[in-house]
């Protein structure tokens, strides 16, 4: 029997869905958080104790391998629907491990394979936002830093792309989106001024500066660069 098609979103939030796009709930925050630590270690064996102690460090050992314990069997009830034997999560001994089927798509696998391909474009329509926004665990951390550097590096390369074949209306929102990931990276907002400037658009330049001025003086209590307002 052919598991349905499983999609699992870790960008911007986790969601997990089915077929058509049917949701599925996947319960508390804390099995939500599990599932999704569960995924980005997909295929992996992750021994129990460790896996117990990053969840639940500030309790005792013997509490912290019960969580886990019925922390797994609530994620494996929400996909029984799908998953009736249990293959999805398994465990083994000491061993957890997440086997997703062959027809299941994580967000965040499309993105980076989207970049490995030099298709800049898809790749950057497929980041939705950051990794798991929503949890502040160390865990995580790393990733989504990966996951984020990969996204700038690659609206910087077609932003170049762009600029370099003079296609500007083109090169403009991915500017924008540039500048909407580092909103204080002075850089970017010059960027996004001569673009317009190439552009014939001496409003949209002084409504840019103006808009750097108003963030920088807010945000951080300065005024642009001396060369920056030169520029301008």
């Amino acid at each position: 029997m052919v598991m349905a098609q499983l999609y699992i979103q870790l960008l911007q939030q986790l969601t997990v869905s089915v077929g058509d796009g049917i949701p599925i709930d996947m319960g508390s925050p804390t099995a939500r958080t599990l599932f999704a630590y569960l995924v980005l270690n997909k295929n992996k064996e992750i021994d129990r104790r460790r896996l117990a102690f990053i969840f639940w460090a500030h309790t005792s050992e013997q509490a912290a391998r019960r969580n886990l314990r019925q922390y797994l069997h609530r994620l494996r009830r929400s996909l029984e629907g799908i998953d009736p034997n249990g293959r999805l999560i398994t465990t083994e001994g000491h061993i957890v491990r997440f086997n997703p089927p062959d027809n299941c798509i994580i967000d965040i696998d499309q993105f980076k394979n989207a970049v490995a391909a030099n298709d800049l474009p898809r790749a950057i329509t497929l980041y939705r936002g950051d990794l798991l926004p929503d949890i502040y665990d160390d865990w995580v951390e790393d990733d989504r830093r990966h996951l984020h550097t990969l996204y700038l590096n690659g609206l910087l390369h077609l932003l170049e792309q762009y600029e370099n074949s003079r296609k500007f209306s083109d090169a403009i929102p991915v500017a924008h989106a540039y500048l909407a990931a580092e909103p204080l990276q002075e850089k970017a907002h010059v960027r996004l001024m001569k673009l317009h400037y190439a552009q014939g658009s001496r409003s949209r330049v002084h409504a840019q500066y103006e808009q750097l001025r108003a963030l920088f003086a807010e945000e951080l209590g300065i005024e642009p660069l001396v060369e920056t307002a030169v520029l301008y």
